[in-house]
C-alpha cells in the first residue's frame, strides 16, 4: 500500500512540475481550443470593418 501511494505521489508531483514548466514557457491549457471557438466571431468582425479598419489578409 505504501509503494502505491508513493508512486501516486511521484506521478502527481511530475504532473505539477510539467504543468508549471509549460505555463512558464507560455503554454496555456486549452489555448488552441479557445482560438477555434473565436474564429467565427473574428471573421464576422472582419467582414463588418471597412477601409483601414479591415485586417490584412494572411492567405
Amino acid at each position: 500500500m505504501k509503494s502505491v501511494l508513493k508512486n501516486l505521489k511521484e506521478a502527481f508531483d511530475d504532473a505539477i512540475s510539467s504543468t508549471q514548466a509549460a505555463i512558464a514557457e507560455g503554454i496555456v491549457p486549452g489555448g488552441g481550443l479557445a482560438l477555434l471557438r473565436v474564429i467565427d466571431a473574428v471573421e464576422a468582425e472582419a467582414e463588418r470593418c471597412e477601409g483601414d479598419e479591415r485586417p490584412a489578409s494572411c492567405c
